[in-house]
């Protein structure tokens, strides 16, 4: 196996993703920077007269040679002040001893932010800063572009020829122009071209402030434009950022734990008019927010770190991480989309399982997120996202009928996906058929009054879910009822094909327990009756459907159809009836004649049925009804002679004149196979007249 180090190769080979460089065709602005930058350059040490020393030993040795040079500055600087200029060359420091010790600092290179090590100052820019007097001894004057950063134990600019007085002075106890708060020994500061003082988090978040959609670069104190020094502050901050980001694409460096200062400087940046500012912003933002949220998820997994309540903002980096033009970062972030999706949900069911959210009202994004990471390429996940579902499912069917209840809610048109979200969250998986077989074969099934079996109870994996799911399904099946009702009358939907599922769940409606179910129930009940009549009978008039064989539940709902309060319904009922009555007789007499022994031995009903079907005001209903009468009186006859014969009737009727009549219509009907056999029943029922008689 190769020994060689992948980062390397990566940062060596790599041709994907850069982040663009600095412009090197624009030199960066004389800048003056002693002591505190970004980060703190390191303090003189603590025997220079007047100097703090602020954590000098817990310093790396290297930074030692920093202040060693700087010491011996600072002695040079001391025989120069004394001893003035002198014409002898050698009894002051010279500028060339100067630059070598300058040049020193710079090959150390201790501090990447350090100005010394990107354009090492000559000897008087030097004398210039520290003592803040020219060489010719008048005051320095400021350019717009000049800064000077100074910590407390830097000197003021003065006037006063006693170096030893002048070092004395410090700006502790001082006020800040921004937030009007004292110096202390620990601040950094900044002191602008216009010779105000701030600490440089105070300055620094007043020059980047946005203003108009426009970065303000005004002195905080008097107005004076620092746009030198806000792009030098903002310039020194994405370096930082982009050196923390380059690292982590090369697999070197590891996420800080707290990411807020990241952001921070990116906003900040954000408000620069500098063109390489803003390129370099735009190239950072995506990959920030991937590291982000990667970091988070593997916090995360790893049980350091908890989900954020508003999860908004991790989506939209997720988003924005998209976009990057790098192919490999922009796989690694579309493989995130599961695991975020995943710790979303869990966090939001135990928010609203802990009684500390609601379920929102709009849940598209839930349902999406589920999606995600259901569609992990990770078992693991899949597994927790499959076992989320049902809980998932039951707060969204919870969530519709409770808007219902309230009436705020509109019931969907097509409400498949309620009963199959439902179903899921009852059964524990959404594979619904094997769920009801091993219910019905093992364990049983839900009663009429929707509460789950005993046996269901001891089986369920969520036995909580289970139940509650249980208890929506009565009020589940009366708004769909209600929604399809509403649809029929408003004319915006006819009665489906099969519907024999919600007279099923309209008859337990009626019949359940809780008053208020039975009595909304029973309000729709005759109106979805004459519906499913009315279906029945277009159906038949079509051609397009065969009467059932079994057809006590029509008449069932005719009946209960007859009998509504609502007047236009019973009269609607009424004109059905004979359509009924007409193809329920028809079809006895079909399978009579195809299946031989079928026939009531009380055939009252059959011959009011025909009655009505006869005096129907459709005159092809009633002709053909009256057709259909020698064949009935046929079969009548027929089943009471087959009866006296096997000795399942004892006796002959007294009154048989009914019989003869029948008989005789029987030996008139328009089918010659049926005539002739009610002519060979005579001799029978003469027979058993005669035995009825006595004679």
């Amino acid at each position: 196996m190769s020994s060689e180090n992948v980062p390397e190769i990566r940062e060596k080979n790599s041709t994907g993703f850069a982040l663009p460089e600095w412009p090197t065709s624009t030199p960066e602005p004389t800048l003056r920077l002693s002591g505190g930058g970004f980060p703190p350059d390191p303090p003189p040490p603590p025997f220079m007269p007047g100097i703090p020393g602020k954590g000098l030993f817990n310093r790396p040795d290297c930074q030692f040679d920093y202040l060693s040079a700087l010491f011996r500055i600072g002695q040079w600087l001391k025989q120069w002040f004394y001893d003035g200029y002198r014409s002898t060359p050698g009894q002051f420091v010279t500028d060339t001893d100067l630059s070598a010790a300058l040049a020193e600092i710079s090959q150390k290179r201790v501090f990447s932010s350090s100005l010394f090590r990107q354009a090492p100052l000559d000897a008087s820019e030097l004398l210039a800063q520290l003592s803040g007097k020219g060489l010719s001894g008048h005051r320095q004057r400021h350019q717009p572009e000049t800064v000077m950063l100074y910590p407390v134990f830097m000197l003021p600019q003065s006037d006063l020829d006693d170096f030893e007085e002048a070092q004395g002075v410090e700006y502790v106890g001082e006020t800040c122009g921004a937030c009007r708060n004292n110096f202390e020994e620990s601040d950094d500061l900044v002191k602008t071209s216009c010779l105000h003082l701030f600490h440089m988090d105070c300055l620094k978040r007043c020059l980047t402030k946005e203003i108009n959609m426009k970065g303000n670069h005004l002195c905080p104190y008097c107005r004076q434009d620092q746009s030198a020094l806000g792009d030098f502050l903002i310039q020194k901050e994405m370096q930082e950022v982009a050196h923390i980001v380059t690292e982590m694409l090369l697999e070197r460096g590891t996420w800080p734990e707290n990411e807020r200062y990241i952001y921070e400087r990116l906003i900040h940046a954000g408000v620069s008019n500098d063109p390489a500012i803003a390129e370099q912003v735009r190239a950072l933002w995506p990959l920030v927010n991937f590291y982000s949220v990667r970091h988070l998820v593997s916090q995360v997994q790893s049980g350091r770190a908890t989900w954020p309540d508003n999860d908004g903002h991790i989506f939209l980096e997720l988003r924005m991480a998209e976009a990057i033009d790098d192919p490999e970062i922009a796989e690694q972030v579309r493989a995130l989309w599961p695991s975020v999706s995943l710790y979303s949900l869990q966090h939001l069911m135990s928010q609203i399982e802990a009684g500390r959210r609601a379920w929102p009202d709009d849940e598209r994004d839930i349902a999406l997120r589920l999606r995600m990471a259901l569609g992990s390429n990770v078992p693991a996940i899949v597994k927790q996202a499959r076992a989320l579902k049902p809980t998932i499912f039951l707060y969204s069917v919870q969530q519709l009928v409770s808007q219902m209840q309230a009436g705020k809610g509109v019931w969907p048109d097509d409400d498949r996906g309620v009963f199959e979200m439902l179903n899921v969250a009852f059964f524990g998986t959404d594979d619904h058929f094997l769920a009801r077989l091993s219910v019905g074969l093992n364990l049983g099934s839900y009663g009429t009054d929707g509460t789950i079996s005993k046996a269901w109870r001891e089986y369920g994996d969520n036995v909580a879910t289970s139940e509650q799911a249980s208890a929506l399904y009565p009020l589940v099946n009366l708004y769909s009822a209600q929604h399809l009702i509403s649809q029929i009358q408003a004319g915006k939907r006819s009665w489906a094909g099969d519907e024999s599922h919600l007279m099923g769940s309209l008859w337990r409606l009626v019949n359940n327990p809780d008053p208020a179910i039975a009595e909304q129930a029973w309000a729709i009940y005759p109106l979805a009756n004459l519906y499913a009549l009315q279906y029945q009978v277009s159906q038949m008039r079509a051609g397009r459907e065969t009467w059932p064989d079994n057809d006590w539940h029509i008449h069932e709902e005719l009946r209960i159809a007859k009998a509504s309060n609502d007047l236009a319904v019973a009269e609607q009922a009424e004109a059905l009836e004979p359509l009924v009555n007409f193809y329920s007789v028809r079809n006895l007499l079909s399978l009579r004649q195809a299946w031989g022994d079928i026939w009531p031995d009380d055939d009252s009903d059959i011959y009011t049925r025909l009655r009505s079907a006869q005096g129907s005001d459709d005159p092809a209903i009633a002709e053909q009804a009256r057709a259909l009468e020698p064949a009935v009186n046929f079969y009548s006859v027929q089943n009471l002679v087959s009866r006296m014969q096997k000795g399942l009737r004892i006796s002959w009727p007294e009154d048989d004149n009914s019989v003869y009549l029948r008989l005789s219509s029987a030996g008139k009907c328009t089918d010659p196979a049926i005539a002739q056999q009610a002519r060979a029943l005579k001799p029978l029922v003469d027979q058993y007249k005669s035995k009825s008689s006595g004679n």
